[in-house]
């Protein structure tokens, strides 16, 4: 049964992105593989046998940042305690979690100060488009044949 908070994540996840991402035990030995969802909605955390580790609605979120290239941390809000999560990735990787979580904040920046003054919300979290394939990989097209010389 899923908790109030994986509901509340659950039912708002739209324009989600998915991320992989492992937790460690204390001797950083890979504890749990997981599955990283960010919507505006919140973050989901889930095993990759698809068993829900942690579901955060974004306003519950009070931090965070990356405290090693490979990791990254957040502290969450749950009841009158402070949780803190510890979530390994490859470096690349945690990047593009912390840009995706500051993207969809500022979409539901963007989607309150657009109701408050009357006009439709911009797009502002959508996620950069993916890294093109070097010029050297695609491949030249085929010259076009010389045209024929016109006779005089």
């Amino acid at each position: 049964r899923l908790s109030r908070a994986a509901r509340e994540v659950t039912v708002t996840m739209t324009d989600v992105e998915e991320f992989t991402a492992h937790l460690k035990d204390s001797r950083g030995n890979v504890k749990a593989e997981l599955d990283l969802f960010i919507s505006k909605g919140g973050l989901r955390l889930i095993k990759t046998d698809g068993k829900i580790l942690g579901a955060f609605p974004l306003q519950r979120i009070q931090q965070w940042g990356i405290t090693q290239p490979d990791t990254f941390k957040l502290s969450v809000q749950n009841g009158d305690k402070v949780v803190s999560l510890v979530i390994h990735s490859e470096p690349s990787e945690v990047s593009a979690i912390i840009d995706c979580l500051e993207r969809k904040v500022a979409q539901i920046i963007e989607d309150v100060r657009a109701e408050e003054e009357g006009r439709p919300p911009q797009d502002v979290s959508s996620p950069p488009p993916r890294a093109r394939t070097p010029r050297s990989r695609v491949p030249e097209p085929e010259p076009e044949p010389e045209p024929e010389p016109e006779p005089e």
